[in-house]
């Protein structure tokens, strides 16, 4: 009875020894971009039937008009999208959490590991929201968990300090409630014209045929069935790429586009040939669209996925 009194009593100081920098710094990332997947799951759960809920990482948001969208389709949109170093599975995970038959998923296919995740990334997106954990797929809960005494650490240096101070599109304040981006990005401020040394910046874009990692194909198309299952819809859609810095032969897009297909159980409803954007329609990134550049994806998109919608 003593040892099992000692033991206890060694758990619980164990456990408050570890709550208490977790629970006692002030969130720090409170303001950030990656914070949008907050509102995006907040507004995403609260959904009813008949939606459609798009998929994706930074190109998605940057690239998607929700309200315009809504607006050509007649139904109500969600997006669960934001930096690429999250990984897919924890947006994909995050959509179970509301789907429901009559639904349409629309993803915008990128080609990770199913072990993608940056840990310290995420868990800045999550912050305190401990109910969102519940997304993290078991492939990376470890390295997750690994990660949590450096992000501590260093929320821990920005609260001793100034603080973590960030603005424009890196700003939560670039989002609406549903963590749609609706800050107003104007001209492309990557260098003109895209020489070599400006590339090592902003690297090159390629649509080439490719061979999904096996973990991380069958995570899709087990994804698809349980879709399928529940009476929803899901489709594929590609990224886009400034054409100043594409790379790849036409032969070698179709060639892309087809190794989706062959791969993939879900329908790739857009052809990639038409996600090659001149420099009016891109921001920061060679695949971040301005405002511009987001609504006339946003029709693109909608024209492609148009004969789906019923």
């Amino acid at each position: 009875m003593r040892n099992l009194i000692k033991f206890l009593s060694f758990f619980l100081v164990l456990i408050i020894i570890i709550l208490t920098p977790v629970l006692g710094i002030p969130d720090q990332f409170g303001n950030s971009y990656q914070r949008a997947i907050v509102p995006q799951y907040d507004f995403y759960k609260g959904m009813n039937n008949n939606k459609i809920v798009f998929v994706g990482n930074s190109s998605l948001s940057y690239g998607l008009d929700i309200n315009l969208m809504e607006q050509l389709t007649g139904k109500r949109c969600a997006i669960l999208g934001n930096h690429a170093g999250f990984g897919m599975t924890y947006f994909l995970e995050m959509s179970k959490s509301n789907l429901r038959k009559g639904d349409i998923v629309v993803i915008e296919f990128d080609n990770q590991k199913l072990e993608t995740c940056g840990t310290e990334l995420l868990l800045t997106g999550i912050g305190k929201r401990f109910d969102m954990y519940r997304f993290i797929h078991p492939a990376v809960r470890g390295k997750v968990i690994d990660a949590y005494p450096s992000y501590l650490k260093k929320s821990f240096n920005y609260w001793q300090g100034d603080g973590l101070n960030v603005s424009g599109v890196y700003s939560l304040q670039s989002y609406d409630y549903r963590g749609n981006m609706i800050v107003q990005r104007e001209n492309c401020t990557i260098p003109y014209p895209f020489t070599e040394n400006v590339a090592k910046t902003y690297n090159y874009g390629y649509f080439k045929p490719i061979q999904i990692e096996e973990e991380f194909k069958n995570y899709l198309n087990k994804y698809s069935d349980y879709c399928k299952k529940l009476g929803v819809d899901v489709y594929y859609t590609t990224t886009y790429f400034l054409d100043e810095a594409f790379r790849s032969t036409a032969e070698e897009i179709v060639a892309y586009d087809n190794s989706l297909k062959a791969q993939l159980k879900a329908p790739l409803i857009s052809n990639s040939e038409d996600h090659i954007f001149p420099r009016k329609y891109i921001y920061n990134a060679i695949s971040h669209c301005n405002s511009k550049g987001a609504q006339y994806r946003t029709k693109l998109l909608y024209e492609d996925l148009k004969p789906y919608i019923k």
